[in-house]
């Protein structure tokens, strides 16, 4: 962004702000209910609410972007009453970067059982020291590309007792930062779930306790993702044995897919194993990614994570299958005893990450964090030893929790060096003579900010522009707002990517199981990152190359992160397994294809409904090509007195069907049956009803016509196919002829079922009546005569 460009913009956003308007909520406020302020509110407001006031069935849709939304003199209670919004819950929120704090919200339920107090349809939202419960889902997200922030907040009980809903579902947002708060008891669905790009979960509690939860935390669709200093708990009701799951429904294109874990306590307090799978603490995909995992408390009856899996991680100085030694686990308090194995195990982190991956405070209760008691996390898990003392510094604790100010950036994750603007907030009004907040900044080469701000007298808030630089390394810096006695940090992430060594991760057979002979296309070698320049070399081998070939090698183009390749195989006479090796480097990755015999895979007949007496041609097909001896497939018909078959047909080498002859006979009634085709022991089948050829009626399109046109549509119908051969002549008819004429024959071909015909017609004076007749010639054993009205209009 140029200079002047940056001028404009902030002379624009500092117009915004004198303009910005506190909209009060309350009894004998402005505004009676919180949506009438929301839906009145413009960019950039202001919207308090009283706790004084009762707010029950209020919901409603908004649009305005910049508002912060948060409850005065006390947390105001917001009960949906059984009313919603759009079907969607009590706040649909479609605009962008609004902030929403100190807020008690419950009882959003819809019909679809997906009922949130917030619907997400813009981009971009704050939530702090929020407590959602009760709801079947805290907050859905649309995945509109945007950043999500939750902190110091509390979410309960959110669900619908059929694992469809969870206390959050952010769907595809850019990225999604939890910190401190408390992420517990969701009933049936995950305690979080979340298919952000980027999911940033530091010092939380995420814990299913006494509920149903399924999964803990689940990132199903993966993304760089880290945690750090989380306390993550599994109860004994528990819907899923495993803990944490990672990228199980596939990754996303365009991904960096990296699971970072490190200085987490997990507790496992569910079965050890369920249908007879272990439970893990961790439950990744089998490939795709790179993972860490250090330094982290697994305790319960568990296993770290599957076999495969553990190939794709660095995985070093945890704690698994010894008693860490918690001071009270059955009261869910899970900080550890000086005497605790699990103390002074901590190592370093990787350098290149230790910016994002040091714990450097732990969580406290209620939905608050406080610095680790040394400089560098001495202890495994979330919490270094003995029992933390408060920190009564930080806002969720003081005893007037609104007496602090903070930086609130428009955005806290950084892609690139540039210009941000921030508000400097407070979270009431500036006092008469107005408000001085110091300001401090942790790097202030990267992020730099002036020595203090005053925020005007009865405002709330000042606008700051920041300019930033990108460190070379992954990290964040933190903003301090001291105001009075009380502080308050607000981390900027920096996004500087992870730069992954393309390595060959997974091998895709599309399908697994081929018929012998037959050759697929849609393989594919894939690797955990695009390919650099020149592209990537997969060698590739067959562990039978005389049944199943390969070609020596495959290429992954420069920037593609997977190549496709073709597997040719040969005729076989019983299931055979391949094994398809791809190896790069170090890396090798085995997949098995099966080749299965070719065998019988369907019976065709020319119609369900044959006619009798006369003949027919059917065709048997194969899961692949003949061997080179021909493949014989036995016929049997059920009903034979009606439809006879040959008892065998030869299909011959390296062909995929041979055709059969069939007769039927005269009948009486109709007759129903199948033809069956058996090669080995595969049978597959065909059903048919035999009844005796009739002309069966005559169909006239349209049957109201004006006189002096003439119509095509109209067709003689048998009931079924003419025979192999043999035509079928129908003579017609006309009752008046001089208003209606037609053709005195026509002829159904060989195995149609019908033939058209044209009417011409005269002019009439009067609405006038025709019988068209249709006769087979000679006579059909079902019936030869038919005939349908034509009405011919003046």
């Amino acid at each position: 962004m140029n200079s002047g460009l940056r001028v404009g913009f902030l002379m624009v956003a500092a117009i915004l702000l004198l303009r910005a308007d506190t909209l009060k909520v309350g009894p004998q406020q402005t505004y009676a209910t919180p949506c009438q302020a929301l839906t009145s509110a413009k960019d950039g407001d202001v919207v308090e609410i009283d706790a004084a006031g009762t707010y029950v069935g209020d919901v409603c849709v908004f649009g305005a972007s910049n508002l912060v939304v948060r409850g005065v003199n006390g947390r105001p209670r917001i009960d949906a009453g059984g009313a919603y919004a759009q079907g969607k819950g009590i706040w649909v929120v479609q605009g962008n970067n609004n902030t929403f704090e100190n807020i008690e919200a419950f009882g959003a339920r819809v019909p679809d059982r997906n009922g949130a107090v917030m619907r997400l349809e813009g981009v971009g939202l704050t939530l702090r020291r929020v407590y959602f419960h009760d709801n079947e889902e805290g907050i859905l997200t649309n995945g509109m590309g945007g950043d999500i922030l939750i902190e110091y907040s509390e979410f309960d009980y959110n669900g619908d007792n059929e694992g469809y809903a969870h206390n959050i579902y952010v769907n595809g947002e850019r990225s999604l930062t939890v910190r401190y708060s408390y992420f517990h008891r969701s009933l049936a669905g995950n305690v979080i779930k979340s298919r952000a790009a980027e999911n940033y979960l530091y010092y939380n509690v995420f814990a299913s306790e006494g509920a149903n939860s399924s999964w803990e935390v689940d990132l199903p669709n993966g993304g760089l993702c880290i945690l750090v200093g989380n306390i993550i708990q599994q109860g004994p009701l528990t819907g899923n044995i495993n803990l944490l799951s990672y990228m199980l429904e596939g990754m996303v294109g365009g991904r960096t897919n990296l699971l970072l874990v490190t200085n987490n306590t997990f507790v496992n307090e569910g079965p050890a194993e369920a249908d007879g799978s272990p439970a893990y603490f961790i439950l990744p995909a089998d490939s795709g990614y790179t993972g860490l995992v250090q330094n982290n408390i697994f305790a319960g009856p568990a296993l770290l994570m599957p076999d495969k899996a553990l190939a794709n991680f660095q995985v070093r100085d945890n704690l698994i299958g010894v008693d860490p030694g918690f001071i009270a686990p059955a009261l869910g308090d899970y900080r550890i005893l000086d005497n605790s194995p699990a103390a002074g195990l901590a190592t370093a982190v990787p350098a290149e990450l230790s910016a994002l991956l040091t714990a450097k405070l732990q969580y406290q209760a209620p939905g608050c964090a406080q610095p680790r008691p040394s400089n560098y996390p001495s202890a495994l898990g979330a919490y270094e030893t003995g029992i933390a003392e408060p920190n009564l510094s930080t806002p969720c604790q003081v005893a007037n929790p609104l007496d602090y100010a903070r930086v609130a950036p428009t955005v806290y994750t950084l892609r690139a060096a540039g210009t941000q603007v921030a508000r400097v907030q407070l979270a009431g009004v500036a006092p008469a003579g107005g408000a001085v907040v110091r300001l401090v900044s942790s790097h202030p080469a990267l992020i730099n900010v002036p020595a203090q701000v005053t925020i005007p007298e009865g405002e709330s808030s000042v606008l700051l522009a920041l300019s930033n630089k990108l460190p070379d390394a992954p990290g964040y810096v933190t903003l301090t707002a001291v105001y009075g006695e009380r502080s308050f940090d607000t981390q900027m992430y920096f996004n500087v990517p992870v730069v992954l060594i393309p390595a060959l991760s997974k091998v895709t057979l599309a399908p697994s199981t081929l018929t012998g002979g037959q050759a697929s296309g849609g393989n594919l070698v894939q690797l955990n990152t695009g390919a650099a320049q020149g592209g990537l070399t997969v060698s590739l081998s067959s562990s039978n190359p005389n049944l199943v070939t390969v070609p020596a090698s495959v290429v992954v183009p420069q920037g593609s992160a997977q190549a496709s390749f073709q597997i040719s195989t040969r005729s076989v006479t019983e299931a055979t397994e391949v094994t398809i090796t791809a190896t790069q480097g170090t890396n090798v990755v085995a997949v098995k294809l099966l080749v299965a015999p070719t065998t019988v895979s369907r019976v065709e007949l020319p119609s369900s409904s044959l006619a009798a007496p006369g003949a027919y041609t059917g065709r048997v097909y194969l899961s692949g090509p003949a061997p080179a001896a021909g493949l014989t497939v036995q016929l049997v018909s059920t009903a034979p007195e009606a439809l006879a078959v040959p008892a065998s047909v030869n299909v011959a080498a390296g062909a995929t069907s041979a055709s059969f002859r069939i007769t039927t006979n005269s009948v009486g009634a109709a007759v129903a049956g199948e033809v069956r085709g058996t090669a080995g022991t595969v049978t597959r089948t065909s059903g048919f009803t035999v009844q005796n050829l009739a002309l069966a009626a005559v169909v006239l399109g349209p049957a109201s016509i004006t006189g002096g046109l003439s119509s095509g549509g109209n067709r003689v119908v048998l009931n079924g196919p003419a025979f192999d051969g043999a035509t079928v002549s129908v003579q017609l008819s006309s009752s008046n002829p001089a208003v209606a004429s037609v053709p005195a024959q026509v002829v159904i071909p060989a195995g149609a079922s019908s033939a058209p015909f044209q009417i011409v017609t005269s002019k009439a004076g009067a609405f006038t009546q025709v019988q068209i007749t249709a006769q087979a010639v000679p006579g059909l054993p079902g019936g030869s005569v038919q005939s349908a009205t034509l009405t011919v209009k003046p």
